[in-house]
């Protein structure tokens, strides 16, 4: 059993990551419909969604189509200090963002490496690799 990289793609965002997660709000009012609060997303997160986007799709290559298949992705993030947002939260939310840009559907999201590095001089933000996995045991 041997894997083949056929593609790989590093690509560096600048900012604090956020979880989409500690971003939902819900309405003071239930539906009139069905009776229940609307859930939503802030404004907050869909600026940091849309930048998301603007940084990831600057860094690629001109002609850049999303990827078909499974792959695999590593998030390096960088904070100052141990206090930031719960980690594993925060790559749904880049995955999520990355859908129609890196890939189709999040779903092609085969593997995922996380990791925090924590260093006071360094700027916030996080490193993404992203593999296209060509494994006939990865295959849905």
């Amino acid at each position: 059993m041997t894997n083949s990289i056929s593609d790989c793609i590093v690509l560096e965002f600048k900012g604090r990551a956020i979880s989409k997660d500690n971003e939902k709000l819900i309405s003071k009012y239930p539906s009139k419909r069905t009776g229940r609060p609307f859930v939503y997303t802030s404004t907050k997160y869909k600026i940091y969604e849309k930048d998301l986007k603007r940084q990831a799709q600057a860094q690629l290559p001109k002609g850049w189509k999303p990827l078909k298949g499974n792959v695999w992705v590593s998030l390096f993030f960088y904070f100052k200090s141990k206090v930031h947002t719960d980690i594993c939260n925060l790559p749904k939310s880049i995955c999520d963002a990355m859908t129609g840009i890196l890939w189709k559907d999040d779903r092609q999201v085969w593997l995922r490496i996380v990791r925090p590095y924590y260093d006071k001089n360094k700027e916030e933000g996080f490193s993404m690799m992203v593999i296209k996995a060509d494994n006939e045991n990865t295959k849905r």
